[in-house]
């Protein structure tokens, strides 16, 4: 799991960054080119920043702290509905390592922000 979020090296080291998307992603979508991630002005992908995997079967890893996306000041009114974790902290190129649905959509509004508390969202290798 570690190797995975670029924690231990596989190949590099290296921050592993959320992005929000606003439609379902398919297991064919590699990269951030492929996939609609949330445009309001004032978002932008922000650091996964996990902390250790469990020993545990499954190895479990989450984020570690707050992750807070906005305030949002314009372009709202899509409906965010899951999320990507990519290898860069922006571009369409970046490579998708891990996907989720969020167990409830949110459709932010102008002044808005959405978080997720720590170890919110969390990944396992079963």
């Amino acid at each position: 799991m570690e190797a995975i979020f670029r924690k231990t090296q596989s190949p590099a080291t290296g921050s592993v960054y959320v992005a929000l998307l606003t439609a379902t992603p398919t297991d064919t979508n590699l990269t951030m080119a492929a996939v609609t991630e949330y445009t309001a002005t004032g978002y932008s992908r922000q650091v996964f920043g996990p902390g250790s995997a469990s020993a545990a079967e499954p190895s479990v890893i989450s984020n570690s702290g707050t992750i807070t996306f906005g305030p949002f000041t314009a372009g709202t009114g899509s409906t965010v509905t899951h999320i990507a974790i990519c290898d860069a902290s922006s571009g369409t190129t970046a490579n998708i390592i891990a996907t989720a649905a969020l167990s409830a959509s949110r459709t932010p509004a102008t002044g808005d922000s959405l978080q997720a508390a720590a170890a919110a969202i969390s990944f396992s290798s079963n």
